[in-house]
């Protein structure tokens, strides 16, 4: 059997159809989701459709569909925070019936595949080692050390070894089951390893990617009897249409600061929002303010600052 494993579209339509052409012209059988369906551009219904539409797809969720849980619970009377904007527009747009879709989903699947081997699926490392990412694991350390076109190969590598190899006496005390193989996202970044009979994946994000490569990751994992193999793909599809297109949207004009931060991610595939939130979440605690959500004086003005100076430094796609 051939799976298209897939996480973190965050509501980008295009990447996600490119990658699904591929994945068929790739003769997969099955996909494996991960997580992250919405939240950063205008499609999260047409997004949610399309993977419900699939046949033998297994979806499990990820954190911001745990955002909806959140939300699910609060009064939209207090919905006020320019932090948490993009949020409040994808929890009113998402159809009733697409919110209750993705609130449901499972945390983790336990998916058999042939010979008696089983694959985990969940949306985060942590579910796996019971412990957070770490070193070349996270998309800011990756960008602290990558050049134009990333981290060399064999570093990233050598960086994902050794923290994995770290994490594993984690593996049995998180209470994840005893699997071959472990599917996980979240991090915006793409790789697979083996370690011994254990093979730990991740897809990279489909619709956002942090490794200095613009173009839509995700991995066909085949599993047969003749054994495994691991393909990572990377598909091009219209970056600059997808930015018109939110830029002339209404989650741009509901959540605009916000749009803007990711553009600058989209442009060259590197993390910019923790950079940015290190700079307002200092000027809050400086003010002795919250900081999640903080107020919207303090999220506006550190935009303001650090926001122009990024773009400079970043290739704009208009």
């Amino acid at each position: 059997m051939k799976y298209a494993v897939i996480s973190d579209i965050h509501g980008n339509l295009p990447a996600l159809k490119a990658v699904l052409a591929d994945a068929a012209a790739q003769n997969v059988d099955g996909y494996f989701f991960l997580g992250d369906y919405y939240e950063d551009f205008p499609y999260p219904n047409k997004v949610v459709d399309t993977v419900r539409g699939l046949r033998n797809a297994w979806v499990v969720r990820g954190n911001k569909e745990d955002y909806l849980c959140s939300l699910a619970g609060e009064d939209p009377a207090t919905w006020t925070f320019d932090q948490n904007a993009i949020l409040y527009w994808n929890y009113r747009n998402l159809t009733e019936e697409n919110r209750r879709y993705l609130m449901e989903l499972p945390a983790s699947l336990t998916v058999p595949l042939v010979d008696g081997a089983t694959a985990m699926l969940t949306h985060s490392s942590k579910s796996v080692f019971g412990v957070p990412e770490a070193g070349m694991m996270r998309p800011i350390v990756y960008a602290d050390r990558a050049g134009e076109e990333g981290v060399p190969r064999d570093e990233f590598y050598a960086g994902i070894k050794q923290e994995v190899t770290s994490q594993l006496t984690g593996l049995k005390e998180s209470g994840a089951p005893d699997c071959q193989v472990y599917l996980f996202g979240h991090t915006h970044l793409q790789w697979h390893l083996e370690l011994g009979d254990k093979l730990f994946l991740n897809p990279g994000a489909c619709g956002l990617p942090l490794d200095c490569n613009t173009d839509a990751p995700y991995t066909i994992l085949d599993w047969n009897e003749q054994g495994r193999r691991v393909a990572e793909r990377r598909v091009p599809y219209d970056l600059p249409g997808l930015i018109r297109a939110m830029k002339s949207s209404d989650i741009y004009e509901k959540a605009r600061l916000w749009c803007d931060l990711i553009t600058l991610e989209l442009a060259d595939a590197k993390e910019h929002l923790h950079l940015f939130f290190d700079v307002a979440e200092a000027m809050a605690t400086e003010r002795g303010e919250n900081l999640w959500p903080m107020p919207n004086a303090t999220f506006r003005e550190a935009f303001k600052i650090w926001y122009p100076e990024q773009k400079k430094t970043v290739y704009a796609i208009e």
